[in-house]
């Protein structure tokens, strides 16, 4: 094993807060110390690590911020381990999984994950954020070349394992959002979640948001947390950034959740759509996924949601996108556990295809006479619409450029709304069937219907007062 060192502090969790059955978790904080040999082959794809010093046991060592979430009683756990991947050294569970704003503030509140029991593990894996008041790396350093920026592979690799091994536990699933969730895909591309030990250290994994794009984490001088061109280089297909783990037998599952973002502003701003995850190289036709790999749209929706009550955001011609896709990303969490844990499949793709007319030829998603997306998992906000919802926003200072992430909600004229639904009751009938759907077809969490409705009954009082 290559985990030297584990140096943490316990507390309770929010004061000794119970979270449903599994009751209260103990939160450790601190640093891990990792020694990992340069020239074991699956190392070896680490740019520069075998230009770093090693110490006398021949290994080259370095350390990583880490936290790690456990149920004070073990017994009441899932077995289960939960990998936080930081975004630029913040944790996103919490953003991702949690009700309220998707942004680095929100913290535990309904406790979703908690309450399943699982254990979560934050790693650092960025050398270019500040240690301590982020999760952070102390990445080796080279004589010549500064930091081995792929050190952070191998520290989220090495904890896992460890702690699966350490704490009996059965099974390793990965989130990352954004920048963490191209973090994950590049971490596919490496070979990188298997162990020294020809293990498979993640079983699963979850980028959200990710498109078809990797990092800068792995090339010399590389910036981790930068959002630039080098993040956008081939390969782009999973059947490509999966070849190393097939060749050796050694592949995760794999859930893909991406925003109509992905395939707009990613692709106006690095000319890299999120479709070059499933077309042919002359992007013509569709390329079918491996059989571990799931996909999935999530029509209409910008990058992160913006709050529905929330000031507008003047940088772009129309309002912001409100659709809250968080749904969408508890019942992927849930279905990936089932998925490596138990064998149950996930359900169907949802992703435009050129064959059924929902890719256009330029690699955007083709949309209903409403304007709203088609070819992926519809929001009811999205199938039983107040407005028409987009993943691009042309900027306010330059109609003929995108901004960055940002979708729009572009409303519709009262009287089509009056025509379409006569009645708030009528309105909200229509979601809740929409919403019921969508559980029925394992999209969505049946706990999450009602919440889902009293949404759209505040978005119909924004409208009509």
């Amino acid at each position: 094993m290559t985990v030297v060192r584990l140096e943490l502090s316990d507390r309770p969790l929010l004061g000794g807060q119970s979270f449903g059955e599994v009751g209260p978790y103990i939160e450790s904080i601190g640093e891990a110390e990792f020694a990992v040999d340069p020239s074991h082959a699956l190392n070896q794809v680490i740019t520069d690590l075998d230009l770093a010093p090693t110490a006398a046991d021949g290994k080259v060592h370095f350390t990583a911020d880490i936290r790690v979430l456990r149920p004070a009683n073990e017994g009441y756990g899932n077995r289960g381990l939960f990998v936080d991947v930081p975004n630029r050294g913040n944790s996103v569970f919490m953003r991702m999984l949690e009700p309220g704003p998707m942004g680095p503030g929100t913290g535990v509140s309904d406790g979703w994950l908690l309450r399943r029991g699982f254990t979560v593990v934050t790693c650092g894996w960025q050398h270019d954020v500040p240690r301590r008041s982020a999760f952070g790396l102390s990445a080796p350093q080279t004589p010549a070349f500064g930091a081995v920026t792929g050190a952070g592979f191998l520290a989220l690799r090495d904890l896992v394992s460890h702690l699966k091994r350490s704490n009996g536990l059965d099974f390793a699933i990965a989130l990352g959002a954004s920048q963490s969730g191209r973090f994950l895909r590049h971490m596919l591309y490496l070979g990188a979640c298997e162990d020294e030990d020809a293990a498979l250290a993640l079983d699963g994994l979850l980028p959200v948001a990710a498109g078809a794009r990797m990092t800068e984490a792995n090339l010399r001088f590389g910036e981790p947390s930068s959002n630039g061109p080098k993040s956008s280089e081939f390969p782009y297909t999973d059947a490509e950034i999966l070849q190393r783990a097939i060749q050796r037998g050694k592949v995760p599952k794999v859930l893909h959740l991406n925003t109509s973002s992905e395939y707009w502003s990613s692709a106006a701003l690095q000319h890299v759509s999120a479709a070059l995850c499933h077309v042919t190289p002359d992007q013509m036709h569709d390329l079918p996924l491996p059989p571990n790999v799931r996909m999935y749209l999530c029509a209409s929706t910008q990058h992160a949601p913006w709050p529905l009550e929330a000031p507008s955001d003047d940088r772009g011609v129309y309002p912001p996108n409100t659709i809250d896709y968080k749904p969408f990303v508890r019942a992927a969490v849930d279905n990936l556990a089932v998925w490596v844990h138990e064998g149950i499949a996930p359900p169907a793709d949802a992703y435009p295809r050129f064959a059924d007319g929902t890719l256009t030829e330029h690699l955007r998603p083709a949309v209903d006479s409403d304007g709203n997306e088609l070819g992926g998992i519809r929001y009811p906000d999205v199938s039983v619409p107040l407005a028409t919802y987009t993943g691009w926003n042309p900027s306010a200072g330059d109609h003929a450029a995108l901004v960055r992430a940002l979708g729009s909600t572009i409303a519709f004229p009262p009287a089509k709304i009056a025509e379409r639904y006569p009645t708030r009751e009528m309105f909200l009938a229509a979601v809740r069937g929409a919403a019921e759907q969508l559980a029925a077809d394992r999209y969505i969490l049946s706990e999450d219907i009602d919440g889902i409705v009293r949404v759209s009954s505040q978005r119909w009082a924004l409208k009509h007062g």
